[in-house]
């Protein structure tokens, strides 16, 4: 479990390096991961980002599959 990634520091890196890691698919996943464990470490109080974690994985399968076929 990573549970020193629920502090706000942790956030402030995700979204500070989002546009800059963007297009890749291992970024996405790591947040996947990040948003996993924020919301299961404490689903009442972190629900609302429930969302996010299947918007990361999926983001993270797309580009995964168009580098893969560019390659």
């Amino acid at each position: 479990m990573f549970c020193s990634w629920k502090t706000p520091s942790i956030m402030i890196i995700l979204q500070g390096r989002r546009t800059e890691l963007f297009n890749y698919p291992d970024f996405h996943f790591v947040c996947g991961l990040f948003f996993m464990e924020l919301v299961f470490s404490d689903v009442k109080k972190d629900i609302s980002y429930f969302p996010w974690i299947e918007i990361s994985y999926l983001k993270c399968l797309a580009q995964g599959k168009r580098i893969s076929m560019t390659a």
